[in-house]
């Protein structure tokens, strides 16, 4: 298990409200995460973030049709997907990868906060949509939060975690998810 570096570790605890405040270390098996993005650089830069905190970065895609290829392959607990990529976008891709892989949970992220784009890959089957430039704790805790949501349902359908109380307003303006209303059941496609 890899921790954060000493040098970004906060010197005490964090204010209330502060994303690094609810960062738990992952204990046992680190789930199987997929990143799907057409840029490169940014794909290698969240590879390393991920890699450093513990997680089991798994693959690498490109695109929608890569990513649907490469997930019947390597399994993936949880996808972090961007929503804007040649050919097929992020959302025709979630409904893809759910056809593939029906209890992966797919993180969308995107430079768009459009609430049209939110409420297409909430329907697409998205677990949260997250604008980029969000702290990288909320990606971590979402990537958290999705993994022991998919094992709920292996497991029979256990409610997810709630992020409620963890995040400020200002956090929870910037995502959304887990789907509401869902209970134990993924969205019919």
């Amino acid at each position: 298990m890899m921790s954060l570096p000493a040098a970004s570790q906060p010197d005490g605890p964090s204010a209330p409200g502060e994303p690094e405040s609810a960062i738990e270390e992952m204990g046992g098996p680190a789930p199987r995460i997929m990143l799907v993005d057409d840029d490169r650089d940014f794909r290698e830069m969240m590879r390393d973030l991920l890699v450093e905190d513990g997680f089991h970065v798994v693959g690498e895609a490109s695109d929608a049709a890569e990513a649907a290829q490469l997930a019947s392959q390597v399994m993936p607990d949880v996808i972090l997907m961007d929503l804007r990529m040649p050919n097929e976008d992020g959302i025709e891709g979630t409904r893809l990868l759910k056809t593939v892989l029906p209890l992966v949970q797919v993180i969308m992220l995107s430079a768009y906060g459009d609430l049209g784009l939110q409420r297409g890959a909430q329907e697409a089957g998205v677990y949260c949509y997250l604008i980029k430039g969000c702290p990288p704790g909320m990606i971590r805790e979402m990537l958290r939060f999705a993994w022991k949501y998919k094992l709920g349902l292996e497991r029979g359908g256990l409610a997810p975690p709630s992020p409620d109380g963890i995040w400020g307003q200002d956090d929870l303006d910037a995502s959304f998810g887990p789907n509401p209303g869902w209970g134990g059941e993924q969205p019919r496609r």
